[in-house]
């Protein structure tokens, strides 16, 4: 079970070649995407490298991608894939086609692989199975992209000019880290088509891949889900596990908001806040070692765990993927000490214990994870109110920490800090406990 996780979204919308345009960060509505345009064939040149003894084999091939089928209802399309073998040089000398066809062919079905392939795009981002990220999740920041099967961290590096066809258009340079130890840069067309990239395989061969062709525009069509709960931000407050107090103290803030949807997909943006006298409040979280300003979250709408729930009042709810069971209704003290009359929900594994609190609208109002392995509470968060604190919000210099400039009382959290954890390493707790639930 994780916790509202971190992070940002902004929209690339498919775009003709020559415009790029950004979605306004500072824009928590939620747009209904309708279609995702693609494109039938691609056709790429992939060149290979690879050094033996004294020798340097260089092979080109032409490989073309063909859709032959999609499937809205889970984002899937079926691609034939096939590697065309066209010339090898050995060193500097150009040599016959058949002098190294079956290494050629080894190559390309290795590498990229033959046949029929499924691939979703939704989850398989920049495969080689269809080179293509979705465009909204494109931005021009440094930050996370949070799938079904895959975090992944993007590092916008920029724009430039290249040719294509004679033509010439702009390109967006990433480069995607996959984990602690792999990364890879692209080179990325508006519509989201990978126009190069470059990697090593395991056995040290280098290859390139470069789009050389693409025709027969096609949109997929998905239903417009309208989900409740969505077109407004929601502000939390986070606690963690105190061991000097032996209780949960405040930590940071986070914002979160639904900037589209699609289909059964819901996309969510959350980042980080935390309050210090004439300071920016954006505060990095750290992926893979990586300081990024948000996170895209982008998960079926059963699986997110949000600011709200459907059917309160059940004798059990689906929160973040997982059942809750109905406990009974409690009173709560809300962060604006208000006493509220709320739905008690619990979700229990081997390790621990979620209890939930629902209000009667369906607003999450606090969640509570108790560890089984240290016997209390281990962290938790509050509901504070519909609010939008925009990342380059700066905190206002204060004479005294009063910190009552956004719309309710905050916890004066240089205080709380102080007899806690050092703020780094506090940042780094919350990113490990929002993986492993």
């Amino acid at each position: 079970m994780k916790t509202l996780q971190l992070v940002l979204l902004t929209l690339l919308l498919t775009l003709p070649l020559t415009t790029i345009a950004w979605l306004n960060v500072n824009n928590y509505h939620t747009q209904q995407v309708s279609q995702v345009t693609l494109f039938q064939k691609l056709q790429y040149i992939m060149k290979t490298e690879t050094k033996v003894k004294n020798s340097t084999y260089v092979n080109y091939y032409e490989v073309n991608y063909t859709v032959v089928h999609y499937e809205p209802s889970n984002s899937t399309i079926e691609v034939y894939t096939k590697g065309n073998y066209t010339y090898v040089q050995i060193s500097n000398t150009t040599s016959s086609k058949n002098e190294s066809n079956t290494t050629s062919t080894f190559n390309v079905s290795k590498i990229i692989g033959e046949g029929n392939f499924s691939v979703n795009i939704f989850n398989e981002i920049l495969s080689l199975h269809y080179p293509y990220i979705f465009t909204y999740f494109l931005a021009n920041d440094t930050y996370a992209l949070i799938l079904s099967h895959g975090e992944y961290v993007l590092q916008y590096l920029g724009t430039k000019k290249v040719d294509f066809n004679g033509t010439n258009i702009t390109v967006l340079m990433y480069n995607v880290v996959f984990n602690y130890t792999y990364s890879q840069e692209y080179e990325i067309l508006p519509n989201g088509l990978i126009f190069n990239t470059s990697f090593t395989t395991n056995n040290g061969t280098n290859v390139v891949l470069t789009l050389t062709n693409y025709q027969n525009e096609f949109s997929i069509p998905f239903n417009v889900t309208d989900s409740p709960g969505v077109g407004v931000p929601y502000l939390y407050i986070f606690y963690l596990y105190n061991p000097a107090a032996k209780t949960l103290t405040p930590q940071i803030y986070i914002e979160t908001y639904y900037p589209f949807e699609i289909g059964n997909y819901l996309a969510q943006v959350q980042y980080l806040l935390y309050p210090a006298s004439g300071s920016k409040m954006l505060q990095s979280n750290y992926i893979y070692g990586i300081p990024t300003d948000f996170s895209i979250y982008f998960k079926p709408y059963k699986d997110e765990l949000t600011g709200f729930v459907t059917n309160v009042g059940n004798k059990n709810i689906t929160w973040g993927g997982n059942m809750f069971t109905l406990l009974n209704e409690s009173t709560v003290l809300t962060a604006n000490n208000t006493k509220v009359e709320a739905y008690l929900y619990e979700f229990s594994n081997n390790f621990s214990t979620v209890y939930l609190y629902v209000l009667p609208s369906g607003l999450v109002l606090q969640e509570y994870n108790f560890s089984k392995t240290l016997g209390t509470y281990a962290e938790g968060f509050q509901f504070l109110a519909n609010e939008y604190v925009p990342m380059n919000a700066t905190y206002p210099m204060l004479t005294s920490p009063t910190y009552t400039t956004l719309p309710f009382k905050l916890v004066n959290f240089n205080t709380a800090l102080m007899v806690t954890i050092v703020f780094t390493i506090v940042i780094s707790v919350i990113i490990l406990l929002f993986r492993q639930r």
